[in-house]
């Protein structure tokens, strides 16, 4: 007879042969992950009691028969490959599996028949992961650029689960898949901002990170302030160069004017000299008696007119 969900839950086991963690998924199979390479093992629900009579253990998926129990012998089928990897343990009639191929990935059906004629059975779910490595994130921001994309991606384990960190704050959390991609938006307010992927699936994970400056690479745009002080710095530094060349450029041109003018009138210079102060006095006395002596000799001349004038 079929096991419930109940019965099931009972048999959940979390074994640790390099590998395995068994959950029941609520319905009638029991799911079980396995690491590639590694190794895993499927509980019979009876376990070795006196009542059990045989236990069978077949591959569903591909309807290849593995291994048989039946009082106290057990038989193995299918290729040789597989009867090399497949073992059943006395003890407790657990079915393991050994070096994992994505292969063996599928579901397994336990069939337990009891000595009364009962009969149980359980489903198993296997599915076979393997490890997580090689993450990378790649990114499009380039400087001067505050906005951009980070990828993160693995070169092992897909699909895999990524989760983003920004500054170990979480962003998102992604389904299985076989890459993740982050849009991010840089602030120059910040020193330094570190972005982290984590790549996970049921039996392992990896992570990896990236670091920004974001001073190198956001530019953001100036206020007014900025701006016009800016354009005040760049109006001096033009103006200036502009004058001094104009003030070179005029007095060149004056100096030019001068050597053609010289050039053109070849007379001598005036010749210019200082004349003391007792110099000039002795001049001004001269010039003086002169004047005086020639007012007393016209006054004496016009007198001699005036009387003649009265003797006619």
């Amino acid at each position: 007879m079929a096991i419930n969900a109940q019965t099931l839950l009972s048999f959940v086991v979390f074994i640790s042969v390099q590998t395995v963690v068994c959950l029941a998924n609520g319905g009638n199979a029991v799911v079980v992950v396995g690491t590639l390479g590694a190794t895993v093992q499927l509980p019979s629900p009876r376990g070795l009691s006196p009542e059990i009579d045989s236990v069978k253990w077949t591959h569903k998926s591909t309807a290849q028969k593995l291994a048989e129990y039946h009082k106290g012998k057990t038989e193995y089928y299918g290729t040789e490959e597989m009867r090399k990897r497949v073992t059943v343990h006395r003890e407790n009639l657990t079915l393991q599996i050994s070096d994992l191929r994505r292969t063996d990935t599928g579901d397994y059906r336990i069939v337990t028949d009891l000595q009364d004629g009962k009969s149980y059975e359980i489903l198993y779910n296997l599915t076979v992961y393997e490890r997580v490595s090689g993450v990378e994130i790649t990114s499009s921001l380039t400087k001067g650029q505050c906005n951009g994309t980070l990828t993160c991606d693995v070169k092992s384990g897909k699909p895999v689960r990524f989760v983003w960190e920004r500054d170990t704050v979480n962003l998102s959390i992604s389904q299985p898949s076989d890459r993740a991609s982050l849009s991010v938006t840089l602030s120059s307010n910040h020193s330094y901002t570190v972005f982290k992927c984590k790549a996970s699936n049921p039996v392992s994970d990896d992570s990896t990170e990236i670091s920004f400056q974001p001073r190198d690479y956001c530019v953001t745009s100036p206020d007014a302030r900025t701006l016009r002080a800016h354009s005040a710095l760049i109006a001096v530094g033009v103006s200036v160069p502009i004058t001094v060349l104009a003030v070179i450029i005029i007095i060149g041109f004056k100096i030019s004017k001068k050597k053609r003018r010289n050039a053109a009138d070849p007379s001598p210079p005036s010749v210019y000299c200082n004349i003391t102060s007792t110099e000039a006095k002795q001049s001004q006395k001269r010039e003086e008696s002169i004047y005086t002596g020639l007012g007393e000799h016209a006054n004496d001349t016009y007198e001699s007119l005036e009387s003649g004038k009265y003797r006619k």
